[in-house]
């Protein structure tokens, strides 16, 4: 299993629920709210992620409360792992309240509840944003997938993808800037093939259309609403998955 645990946490590094999958049940908040801690002393912004030498720790905070800040504890750092820490967070972000400065037993079964129901489920969802990208990158050349990658690794100093899921705007540009106005199409055809390939109840136009108002916007809106896209899209995925057992 990939993940390994999942940890949320307030902006005081007070744990609000704890779940272990494949990890000694060990009290890692401690170190968690410490890297947090260190890069607030250090001014350094929000920590993205920390990799050792048998684990990696994913760090998402949240967008409408900030004071929310989700840890994936998985085997590797990939753009996958921060797309369920997105989904999950949004989810826990609408189910528990404003305040989460005080921590109650409400609170951490609600979180608890979501996080036991649907783990499990994003464990059985493909890559469908790598897959979409390298298909869609191959109708423009054999090499045209893995050379756009290597030009934005350059640019971005880690996986391109990763950059997508946490800044589509800055991605987007930096996108425009290697093909230009192809970029358009590009987003376009990775929409139809999401939508073609994995059955997605949305529409290839609104996912587009939703894509290109998303980077119009200011950078907090920006992510709300592409998080938000993400929702939609792997809710989809697991109704999908879910009905192919029935």
């Amino acid at each position: 299993m990939g993940i390994k645990a999942v940890i949320l946490l307030n902006e005081a590094g007070l744990p609000i629920c704890r779940c272990i999958m494949d990890l000694k049940d060990k009290p890692v908040e401690s170190l968690i709210a410490a890297i947090i801690g260190l890069a607030n002393e250090l001014d350094a912004g929000d920590v993205s992620h920390a990799e050792f030498e048998k684990l990696s720790m994913i760090f998402v905070r949240g967008c409408v409360n900030k004071s929310l800040i989700l840890t994936l504890i998985t085997d590797k750092v990939s753009h996958l792992y921060y797309l369920y820490g997105i989904y999950l967070l949004n989810k826990l972000e609408r189910a528990l309240p404003e305040n989460v400065d005080v921590v109650s037993r409400s609170m951490e079964a609600t979180a608890r509840e979501i996080l036991v129901e649907l783990i499990p489920l994003l464990e059985r969802i493909p890559d469908f944003l790598a897959e979409s990208f390298q298909k869609v990158g191959s109708l423009f050349g054999p090499m045209m997938y893995s050379s756009l990658m290597l030009l934005l690794y350059r640019k971005f100093n880690m996986d391109p993808l990763i950059i997508f899921v946490k800044d589509p705007k800055k991605f987007y540009k930096e996108l425009k800037n290697i093909v230009g106005d192809s970029a358009i199409f590009l987003v376009r055809y990775v929409s139809r093939y999401l939508v073609e390939e994995y059955g997605l109840r949305t529409s290839p136009d609104e996912i587009a259309d939703w894509f290109f108002k998303i980077i119009s916007l200011d950078e907090l809106d920006a992510v709300k609403k592409f998080r938000d896209l993400i929702e939609v899209v792997i809710d989809d995925l697991i109704e999908k998955e879910m009905s192919l057992e029935y």
